[in-house]
C-alpha cells in the first residue's frame, strides 16, 4: 500500500480509485494544507476519478476558506465522493 505523510495528514492509496486521508489529531487544516493533500491524492490516483475516505481525527478543524474552496468544482477535480469516517470510543 502506497502511503504519504504530511505534517498534518497520512494519505494512503487503498485501491487505484480509493484514497484514505487521516488527519492527525489536533491539527488545524488551512487552504495550503488542503491543496497539498489534494495534490497527493491526484498523484496517487494518476489523475483519475477517485473516492476519499476521510478520517478527521480528534480535535481537528478546517478554516472557513479551506472549506469553501474545497466545495468548488475546480478544486474538487476528479473527486467522485468524500466519505467521512466516524470513530466511536467505547
Amino acid at each position: 500500500m502506497t502511503e504519504f505523510k504530511t505534517s498534518k495528514c497520512i494519505i494512503k492509496l487503498i485501491s487505484p480509485t480509493i484514497v484514505e486521508n487521516k488527519i492527525i489529531d489536533g491539527c488545524d487544516i488551512d487552504l495550503i494544507d488542503l491543496t497539498e493533500i489534494r495534490n497527493i491524492n491526484l498523484k496517487l490516483t494518476n489523475g483519475k476519478p477517485y473516492v476519499v475516505l476521510l478520517d478527521a481525527g480528534e480535535y481537528t478543524s478546517i478554516t472557513t476558506e479551506a472549506r469553501e474552496v474545497s466545495a468548488t468544482v475546480n478544486f474538487s477535480k476528479n473527486l467522485i465522493k468524500r466519505i467521512l469516517i466516524e470513530s466511536s470510543k467505547n
